[in-house]
């Protein structure tokens, strides 16, 4: 496999997994204006990197998130 075609592969995983967390990003969002009227201004999302010695790259776990309200 040629280096472009890895590389080109890479980043069209990265921009599906991008798609995937607006789509759900997006819902919440939407969830949020519906029962209360507004939506967050800004939002932290922590990640914590967990790595299984018998895998050969590490992964992502979700661990949570802060919520900004407008005045803070």
């Amino acid at each position: 496999m040629s280096i472009e075609k890895t590389i080109g592969e890479y980043r069209a995983i990265k921009a599906d997994m991008r798609a995937i967390i607006d789509r759900h990003m997006q819902a919440a969002f939407s969830e949020i204006k519906q029962e209360f009227g507004d939506t967050p201004t800004a939002v932290g999302i922590q990640v914590m990197e967990r790595h299984v010695v018998s895998e050969m790259y590490p992964s992502g776990v979700y661990a949570g998130c802060d919520v900004r309200l407008a005045g803070e």
